[in-house]
Parts: C-alpha cells; sequence; structure tokens
C-alpha cells in the first residue's frame, strides 16, 4: 500500500515478479494481440461513387480524405496486403474520423477472400453503425469483432454510405484505421 501510495509498486512489483520467473507468465496474461494498421502505405485505400458525384479524395500519411458537393452513394476500400486475407475473429475494429455532418446509415463490411461462403446467412459480416458531426475534431469507434471462422480470411474492409437524401455535401476524412488481432 505504502509503495502504491509512493507511486513506484510497479516497478517492486516488476521486478519481484522477475525475481521469481514469473514475468512473463504476467505479459502473457495482459498481451494485447498485434495491431495491423489498415491505412498503412502498402495497403490499398480508395473511394468511388455514383456516376452523378464527383468526389475529391486523397490520401496522406496515416489519412484518408474525401469530399464531394453533391454525394448519392460513396465507398472505401481498405484493402490489407496480405496474402491469405487476415484473421479478424476475436478483434476489436477501430476508426477515427473527422466529418463535417453525421452520416446515417454507415455499413462497414467485412469481405472474406474468395467471395461470401454458400451458407453466408448464418453470420453476416456488416456492421451498421452511424459518424457523427465531428465539428473539425476527431471522434473514434471500436468494434468488437465474434470469434468466428466466419471473420479469419478478410480480404478487405469497405464503408459504404448511401444518404436518405441525395445530392448532400460530404467531407469525411479517416484519420485511423487498425485492427488490434488477438494472438
Amino acid at each position: 500500500l505504502i509503495l502504491g501510495l509512493l507511486g513506484i509498486s510497479s516497478d517492486h512489483m516488476q521486478r519481484y515478479l522477475e525475481s521469481k520467473g514469473l514475468g512473463d507468465r504476467l505479459a502473457g496474461v495482459f498481451r494485447t494481440g498485434e495491431t495491423m494498421d489498415l491505412l498503412a502505405v502498402e495497403n490499398q485505400v480508395f473511394a468511388w461513387t455514383d456516376k452523378e458525384s464527383a468526389p475529391r479524395s486523397t490520401r496522406d500519411k496515416g489519412a484518408f480524405h474525401l469530399e464531394s458537393d453533391h454525394l448519392n452513394q460513396v465507398g472505401i476500400a481498405l484493402i490489407p496486403e496480405r496474402p491469405g486475407g487476415v484473421n479478424l475473429s476475436g478483434g476489436l475494429l477501430c476508426f477515427r474520423y473527422r466529418c463535417a455532418e453525421a452520416l446515417e446509415p454507415v455499413i462497414i463490411e467485412l469481405k472474406p477472400l474468395g467471395g461470401p461462403p454458400a451458407d453466408n446467412g448464418l453470420i453476416p459480416n456488416e456492421i451498421f453503425t452511424r459518424l457523427a458531426a465531428t465539428n473539425g475534431r476527431d471522434e473514434e469507434i471500436q468494434v468488437p469483432l465474434p470469434a468466428t471462422p466466419g471473420l479469419s480470411q478478410i480480404k478487405e474492409v469497405v464503408i459504404t454510405h448511401q444518404p436518405a437524401l441525395k445530392g448532400r455535401p460530404i467531407a469525411l476524412s479517416i484519420t485511423g484505421a487498425w485492427v488490434i488481432i488477438p494472438r
């Protein structure tokens, strides 16, 4: 208790665990897993819209920006460069974004390698959410994913939005996109 009040208990506890040979076991209990950056330079990131929309998209270090004065439908694909896809089963999907106006509904689809299996109606790979208006600051959404074989070979993460009122402007920046994959 005294060490805790002094703020030095973590260092002493770590030394104690190492002296007893328990440091690796404690690290194994609190292991968070591998973090995979979906906006990494080696990954493909691109947007598409319907024919009437005129999108302007740019990509800089760690961010993807999309603007349009007249939007009917938009999609953004994040494709990790990993042969065999990515195992997202039991992972945590995270997005950081800035948005001028609220976007609702937003669908995040986790597309499996080789297309959907014949029994794809059993477990959907779609997440329905909304993106709030952020007033120029970053907001974040986190989605815990279930541990299921249907998420073991994901080839791309696709974000789509189709506004209820067609022809509205959009200004969206994805400033971070990552997955924490359990070990």
